[in-house]
């Protein structure tokens, strides 16, 4: 085999093996899901507010601990809950310019595998839309029942 040939098939052999060549074998299925569908790799959930303030801040991250109080199995059902891809497009209702004193606030930042990422800002007595209502109350389940037992 000339030394032109024994190159040219090294170079397609490595291409192959890593996955570089076009058409081969894709680890992160990206090929499979529809364009705007991304898995969330994690959610903080800051909360704030209210007559007795009880602030707290929850982080659910794919490979970290999970927050207290909470199981691996929260962190999953958070971050599957927050890839929904209705919930990065939803339409938020706006907060009143006049926020009492009174209410608890939260901030949700979700970071997808793409890199991006959307801050959500919400207030009790506020209607949210409800894919966020029910992905705001899985995620805070856990700290809600632990505050009112103590």
């Amino acid at each position: 085999m000339s030394k032109l040939a024994e190159v040219l098939v090294s170079c397609l052999l490595v291409s192959l093996v890593s996955g570089c060549g076009a058409g081969g074998p894709r680890s992160d299925s990206a090929g499979d899901r529809p364009q705007d569908s991304t898995q969330a790799v994690s959610v903080t959930v800051s909360h704030g507010g209210g007559i007795a303030p009880t602030p707290y801040r929850l982080v659910f991250a794919a490979g970290e601990p999970p927050p207290p109080g909470h199981t691996r199995a929260d962190v999953q059902a958070v971050l599957e809950a927050a890839s929904d891809p209705a919930l990065r497009r939803v339409e938020m209702t706006p907060l009143p310019e006049n926020q009492c004193c009174d209410r608890q606030g939260y901030s949700v930042t979700i970071t997808w595998d793409d890199g991006s990422s959307r801050t959500y800002r919400t207030l009790d007595g506020v209607d949210q839309p409800r894919i966020f209502e029910e992905f705001l109350s899985k995620a805070t389940y856990e700290q809600r029942t632990s505050q009112t037992t103590r």
